[in-house]
């Protein structure tokens, strides 16, 4: 699953963006990759839907976690 970030980042004043990280359960969350225009990530196995969450951090430290897609 290609997930193509098109969402509202959390912004300081005048911060900007500065990470992102993912999860499928909205706890454990993989490393922090600098933001890009589009974002690899590869669900885990099993059948059945899969939800991925990400955790968007700007550059002051800000952050928030949200659902991000869904897919099978």
């Amino acid at each position: 699953m290609k997930l193509d970030k098109r969402m509202a980042a959390v912004t300081g004043a005048g911060s900007g963006l500065g990470t992102v990280a993912f999860s499928e359960d909205g706890t454990t969350f993989g490393a922090p990759v600098p933001d890009a225009a589009s974002l690899p990530y590869t669900l885990s196995a099993g059948e059945g839907p899969h939800t991925v969450y990400v955790r968007v951090t700007d550059k002051v430290g800000n952050a928030t976690v949200a659902p991000f897609a869904s897919g099978t």
